[in-house]
């Protein structure tokens, strides 16, 4: 049987279209689970990575023998039309039309508790700091590993089986979410205490809150995870109390001393929020929780006004239409820091805690609950940490 090379040369091409396509698509569901906790868009494509690649193994063992071309160019035309990397509208969407719903939190509680990343990344936190032997700055550093290790404990304390966040009533693509920004949260803190390690000298320019608000950041989310989840009692009670009565007086003296300097009807909208909660009105849960999220956002912008921020100066990737991104507001805050590690963060403290309040905002609330009493004020501890945060860093920018 005689073959046209043209025909041949066809199908090579129509080949190497799928293998050029097949690796986009290996690219995407690499980039997606590092970023993503097994939502439906990453399951899509791994489908059609799987496809795609079982299709190259059909076309390798037919070059040999060359099915007739016809069929074999359709066949390519079809796989190179058909394999684009076209996302689902809704990636993040239907996640309940993935498996049933019993087991759909126990799934996103396992991939988020066991996981080798969120876990791993505490404890590698804690065993650097550890290791860190900075003689002007012992102290601190005893303080981030202490909190680390109390954070991992924590974590490490719920019930993955139960569901995660399974005291509140939520959708679950809200879990998964939360769920993500806490693994980024402590992958972001390992990735600092790592810096510490490389560049210890970088403590004795840098302000005196970023030696201990790191650890009260993961610290005081983990105890907002854990107030949220069906948990085991933690044999480090009493060291977990002190370091969290020590994080909510600091946090709340910066806030009433630095918030007005920066703006006064801020102050005025923290305390109407907290107001609102201590009132115990109709559904005082969310409506102190879209205040507190609103404080965030507007405090966010007072501390890095975008009108101020020379877009020129900013990297492409934070900037969209011509508009500057959270991303880029909080990187122009931080530069003079000179830690991009640091500045990283920060933007998972802000993002993080940004989440629980959506996961507090969103919850079926019912009047009278213990649940929902310690959820809400492991909330309001957590975002406080957050709102000085940021406070800390603008005060030491001026």
């Amino acid at each position: 049987m005689a073959f046209d090379p043209d025909d041949i040369l066809r199908l090579q091409r129509g080949i190497e279209q799928i293998q050029a396509r097949n690796t986009n698509i290996g690219e995407a569901v690499q980039r997606l689970a590092e970023n993503m906790i097994n939502p439906p868009g990453l399951r899509w494509l791994q489908a059609e990575f799987a496809r795609t690649q079982s299709a190259l193994d059909s076309f390798a063992r037919m070059q040999g023998s060359l099915l007739h071309l016809d069929t074999a160019k359709d066949i390519a035309k079809i796989f190179a039309d058909r394999h684009l990397l076209q996302m689902p509208p809704d990636y993040l969407g239907g996640l309940k039309n993935i498996m049933p719903v019993a087991d759909l939190s126990a799934s996103i509680a396992k991939s988020l508790l066991l996981h080798e990343s969120p876990l791993t990344a505490l404890t590698r936190s804690a065993d650097i700091l550890n290791g860190l032997r900075i003689p002007d700055f012992a102290n601190e550093i005893r303080q981030l590993s202490e909190m680390s290790s109390l954070a991992e404990t924590l974590m490490g304390s719920m019930r993955a089986h139960a569901g995660f966040a399974d005291l509140l009533d939520v959708h679950d693509v809200t879990r998964s979410l939360v769920g993500y920004e806490t693994a980024r949260l402590n992958r972001a803190h390992a990735s600092f205490s790592a810096s510490l390690q490389h560049h210890p000298q970088w403590l004795s320019s840098a302000p005196e809150f970023v030696r201990t608000v790191p650890g009260e950041v993961v610290f005081t989310h983990a105890q907002f995870i854990r107030s949220v989840t069906t948990h085991e009692e933690s044999e480090h009670g009493n060291a977990a109390e002190d370091i969290w009565s020590a994080v909510q007086a600091d946090t709340m003296a910066c806030i009433e001393e630095v918030l007005p300097q920066l703006n006064p009807k801020l102050l005025e909208a923290w305390v109407a929020a907290c107001d609102a909660a201590k009132r115990r009105g109709p559904d005082w849960v969310r409506h102190s929780a879209a205040s507190i999220r609103f404080l965030l956002i507007d405090a966010l912008t007072a501390v890095a006004p975008p009108d101020k921020i020379n877009k020129a100066e900013l990297p492409k990737q934070y900037l969209q239409d011509g508009q500057i991104l959270r991303l880029g507001q909080i990187h122009w805050l931080c530069k003079p820091l000179g830690n991009r590690a640091y500045a990283k963060v920060v933007r998972a403290d802000l993002d993080s805690a940004m989440t629980i309040v959506s996961l507090m905002n969103e919850a079926v609330h019912e009047a009278e609950s213990e649940d929902l009493e310690e959820a809400f004020g492991t909330m309001a501890v957590r975002v406080a940490v957050a709102l000085s945060h940021l406070l800390k860093i603008w005060k030491a920018r001026g």
